[in-house]
């Protein structure tokens, strides 16, 4: 095979042709797009941060103490809350801190009902005086400007307020933590004085004991002359050990029974058990003070964030529940062991009172009223011990309600600040100035994606003066149907008739001038535009209108006219080009359309070199002379050249445009490429149009033959 033909540097051989439109491109031509959506979020914040109210955060340091009375009473021990300092503590402290009663006495103190700034209003009279609903909607908007947080690894807490103004704030958050220490100083008086009148109601109950005790005495020494009791006998000595024995049982079942007396009483005043210090150290363990701050802490969280029907609220409320049976079982097992210690030491009493009793049947006549009278006795020692220890506890008990134990100590009270803490305008400024940057460079990259595709008829007809021979809408093909069937099948439809009338507009407006047959090169800028159709419907076509017409699949890198007429590709341009078959039988003869087809097989490599090698030349010199038309469907021009070597045989260069796809800068990219070796015999055809959204050009003849509904 020869290798005399266009020279090859005349083209830019196979290498990928690069596309220059890159983004900083596209930033320099759409800059004024930008810098618009820039300066417009920048405006509309600056706007927005104007009507904006200062608000000011103030913040004063407490730490949690641990500050209890000392006492001797086991039984004040008992009935006092004790309360562990650690890190349980601390939270629960914390949830106090935004407990309804907390922030009740903090509403009222400060009069902040009257405040709008906290949904109140100056046409209130008391906070009480409120429905419970405006209560509430007041307490949740002082509640959302508190913020409480534990600092790691101390006993400190960091009280928190915000308000309009710094002055405020300050106040507000000292008074907090005010009206949290007097909540709590009342609630141990509260405490204090419930467990007084319980060890007064005692007091005198076992006052009068002691009385009918010492009553009984005296007239059993008088009624017998007996001045006092001899200790001669051993049975003496037993029935004192057991009469101290009673005495001990019968305090522990008062201990016993003033516990169980506790929790009735807190049952019926709808108080919870856990405030029962018995409970608290015995029943109530770690975990379950644990399970319970968190679910607390959960709970506060989901309100803020959530509605009671919220799927997380929802669960929320399944696993609270469950904790409640779970301390509901704990409460129910400690009140039970409460009650069978109880059962457990009157079965103690009634046996130790029934060893006395047998050890005083065994007596007669003096002895046994001695042993009577040392019963008696002892039985007033035991009433004047119990009343003497009940007495003490009641003095501590009256003690601590003159004593203000305050739970916190205030490290650093809140001071006023001189700048605003919220909003943060510089920061709002700044994240909508890069919102807008954002924005205009995403507008941008639409309006480049947009505007750079062709988008109607008349704007490819204007475009870089190349005339537009034909605007085709998107076929609709049945299922194993080519377009060559399609127009076989249905010749009267709108889509044949516009392929005829494309190739009536190649015969008009380029007269053919030079001897033999017509030689048309078929190209794209991409794949998949429709070149290969089109040039199947317009060989077609012209075979319909009795003209000779041969196809050739110049596309040695993609061959797909084989595929698309259903034939093989053993035998075609690349074997003739090679030398390896004669011309005859490289063309196939025998299609139903009517037209020869030459198929080719993929040599990527050498692709370039066949066509524009001498033996190309001698091919189209020789079919021109067997056929009226000859169409040269070749591989896109984008990327590879060989349209252009091409274009140099042909008499006529149809170039297919995807509509709204293929981009206008890579047109032009390409196009410039023919212009600059001096070829400009090429028309456009657009393809794939919408018939439903074609706009101005072209409408109107395309509605005359049908091809789109009006």
């Amino acid at each position: 095979m020869s290798s005399q033909s266009i020279p090859l540097n005349t083209f830019s051989n196979d290498v990928p042709v690069k596309n220059n439109t890159g983004i900083f491109e596209i930033l320099q031509k759409r800059r004024l797009i930008i810098l618009a959506f820039t300066l417009l979020s920048v405006c509309l914040s600056l706007i927005y941060v104007s009507g904006l109210k200062n608000t000011h955060i103030s913040t004063t340091k407490v730490m949690v103490t641990s500050g209890t009375i000392p006492n001797r009473s086991n039984i004040l021990q008992t009935l006092r809350l004790k309360e562990q300092l650690n890190g349980v503590d601390l939270l629960s402290q914390i949830q106090i801190m935004q407990s309804p009663d907390v922030l009740r006495r903090l509403i009222v103190s400060e009069n902040l009902f009257f405040d709008p700034e906290f949904g109140g209003s100056t046409s209130f009279v008391t906070f009480t005086d409120l429905v419970p609903a405006r209560q509430q909607a007041i307490m949740s908007r002082v509640k959302s400007s508190i913020a409480i947080n534990h600092v790691k690894g101390t006993s400190i807490i960091d009280v928190s307020v915000e308000a309009s103004n710094p002055e405020k704030a300050a106040r507000i958050a000292n008074a907090l933590v005010k009206s949290y220490v007097e909540n709590e100083i009342s609630k141990s008086k509260e405490t204090a004085h419930l467990t007084t009148e319980w060890l007064a109601d005692r007091l005198e109950i076992m006052r009068n004991d002691l009385q009918e005790a010492e009553t009984a005495l005296d007239a059993a020494l008088e009624k017998n002359n007996l001045a006092q009791l001899q200790s001669g006998d051993s049975r003496l000595t037993r029935i004192e050990l057991l009469n101290k024995q009673l005495a001990f049982e019968q305090s522990e079942y008062a201990e016993t029974q003033a516990i169980l007396d506790l929790m009735n009483e807190a049952k019926r005043q709808n108080k919870r058990l856990d405030t029962i210090p018995q409970y608290l150290s015995g029943r109530l363990t770690e975990s379950l003070k644990e399970s319970e701050t968190r679910l607390l802490q959960t709970q506060a969280s989901l309100k803020k964030r959530y509605g009671p029907n919220h799927p997380k609220m929802i669960a929320f409320n399944a696993e609270f529940n469950a904790f409640k049976d779970k301390l509901n079982t704990e409460i129910v097992l400690f009140r039970g062991s409460l009650e069978n210690q109880a059962k457990i030491k009157i079965l103690q009493i009634d046996k130790i009172q029934s060893q006395i009793d047998t050890y005083l049947a065994s007596y007669r006549g003096d002895a046994e009223k001695r042993l009577r009278i040392k019963n008696l006795e002892s039985q007033a020692n035991t009433s004047r011990t119990m009343l003497d220890n009940f007495m003490a506890t009641y003095l501590e008990s009256l003690q601590s309600l003159n004593i203000n134990n305050k739970p916190i100590r205030v490290i650093s009270e809140a001071l006023p600040l001189n700048h605003s803490s919220l909003p943060r305008k510089w920061l709002v400024i700044i994240l909508s100035g890069l919102t807008g940057l954002f924005l205009g460079l995403f507008v941008a990259l639409i309006l480049e994606r947009v505007q750079n595709v062709i988008q109607n008829p008349q704007q490819l007809d204007n475009f870089m003066e190349i005339p537009l021979y034909a605007t085709l809408p998107k076929v609709k093909l049945l299922k194993g149907q080519n377009v060559v069937d399609y127009i076989l099948s249905q010749p009267a439809s709108a889509w044949a008739e516009l392929v005829r009338s494309m190739y009536s507009s190649i015969q008009l407006r380029d007269p053919h001038q030079k001897s033999g047959g017509r030689v048309i090169t078929v190209t794209s800028t991409h794949s998949d535009e429709g070149k290969t159709t089109i040039s199947m419907a317009l060989a077609t076509a012209a075979a319909q209108n009795g003209k000779k017409v041969l196809i050739v699949d110049t596309d040695m890198r993609r061959p797909s006219l084989h595929k698309a007429y259903g034939l093989g590709n053993a035998k075609g341009l690349a074997d003739y080009l090679s030398n390896r078959f004669p011309l005859d039988d490289t063309i196939y003869k025998n299609h139903s359309s009517g037209v020869h087809i030459m198929t080719s097989k993929a040599i990527p490599t050498h692709a370039l070199t066949l066509l524009g090698g001498d033996r190309m030349e001698t091919l189209i010199r020789r079919v021109r002379d067997m056929y009226d038309l000859i169409i040269l469907d070749s591989p896109t021009s984008f990327v590879f050249s060989d349209a252009r070597v091409l274009a140099k045989l042909s008499d006529k260069t149809m170039y297919v445009v995807e509509w709204k796809k293929t981009k206008q800068d890579d047109i032009k990219q390409t196009i410039k490429q023919f212009l600059d070796m001096s070829y400009d015999n090429i028309s456009f055809v657009l393809n794939k149009v919408d018939d439903k959204k074609i706009i101005n050009f072209g409408k109107a003849e395309l509605a005359y033959m049908g091809a789109i509904n009006t």
